[in-house]
C-alpha cells in the first residue's frame, strides 16, 4: 500500500498536478468576494459564556498591565474563526452587498461582528508579542487591520469609524513593541502594512452619505408629492411586477 501511495505521489509531482491545483485555486480566488469568507469567520466565533464575558471586559487597555487569567482560553476558543480570517484576508475584492436604497434604514450587522473578531485577533497578537512570538503577533495585527479596511471599504461613515476604532489599538500595539523587533520583523510589519488596501477618506464617506441618504430622502419626497405612502408605493410596484 505504501509503495502505491508513493508511486502516485511521485507521478503527480512529475506531471505538475500539485502546482496546477495551486494555480487553479489562485485563479479562482481572484473572482471571489472576501465578504462571503468574512461572514464564515464571523459564524465561527464562539458564543461567550457569562464568565468569559467578564474576562473580556476585564482586559486592561494599558499594554503595560498584565492580562487577566483565562485569556489564553478565550483565544483558543476563537482559533477556528481566526484561521478563517486569515483565509478571507487573502482575497482582495470585498463587497458587502449593501442595499443603499434603504437610506437611514440600512442595517450593517457585519460591523459589530467584524469588530469583535478583530478584537480577538489583537488579543492574540498581544499575547504572542508578550511571549516573544513577534512574527505571529505582527501577523495578527495585520490580520485585524486588513479586516478593518475591508469593513470600511463600503465608505459609509459609520463603517469608516469602525475601521478607525480597530486600527487605533492595532497601531498602539505595534508601536509599543516596535523597538523590540529585529530587522526581519520590522520588514514583515512594513511590507504587510504597505500591502493593505487604502483606508477610506472622510471626503469619500461624506460623498457616500450624500448619495445614500440624499437619494433616499429625494425618493420619499417624490412619493409624498404624488400622494403615495412609500410602503404602499413599494407594494404597488411589487404587485405591478407580478402582473
Amino acid at each position: 500500500m505504501t509503495r502505491v501511495v508513493a508511486a502516485v505521489f511521485f507521478a503527480a509531482c512529475s506531471l505538475g498536478l500539485f502546482g496546477a491545483g495551486v494555480n487553479a485555486q489562485e485563479s479562482r480566488t481572484q473572482d471571489w468576494n472576501a465578504a462571503v469568507n468574512y461572514w464564515q469567520a464571523f459564524g465561527l466565533m464562539p458564543e461567550w459564556t457569562e464568565d468569559e464575558k467578564k474576562i473580556r471586559d476585564s482586559i486592561p487597555e494599558g499594554l503595560s498591565l498584565p492580562l487577566p487569567p483565562g485569556v489564553k482560553e478565550l483565544i483558543g476558543r476563537s482559533g477556528a474563526a481566526l484561521s478563517a480570517l486569515e483565509s478571507a484576508n487573502r482575497i482582495e475584492r470585498c463587497d458587502w452587498q449593501l442595499d443603499y436604497a434603504k437610506g437611514p434604514l440600512l442595517t450593517l450587522p457585519h460591523l459589530g461582528k467584524g469588530r469583535d473578531l478583530a478584537r480577538q485577533s489583537l488579543l492574540r497578537a498581544r499575547v504572542r508579542l508578550s511571549e516573544g512570538d513577534h512574527s505571529g503577533g505582527i501577523a495578527d495585527i495585520l490580520a485585524a487591520v486588513r479586516l478593518a479596511r475591508a469593513l470600511g471599504s463600503d465608505q459609509v461613515l459609520i463603517s469608516m469609524l469602525v475601521d478607525a476604532a480597530i486600527e487605533r489599538p492595532a497601531i498602539e500595539l505595534a508601536a509599543a513593541y516596535l523597538p523590540q523587533l529585529n530587522a526581519a520583523e520590522q520588514k514583515q510589519l512594513q511590507a504587510g502594512w504597505e500591502s493593505l488596501r487604502a483606508a477610506p477618506t472622510l471626503a469619500q464617506a461624506m460623498a457616500t452619505e450624500k448619495k445614500v441618504f440624499g437619494g433616499w430622502l429625494e425618493t420619499q419626497l417624490e412619493q409624498e408629492a404624488r400622494g403615495k405612502n412609500p410602503e404602499e408605493s413599494a407594494r404597488s410596484e411589487e404587485h405591478t411586477s407580478e402582473l
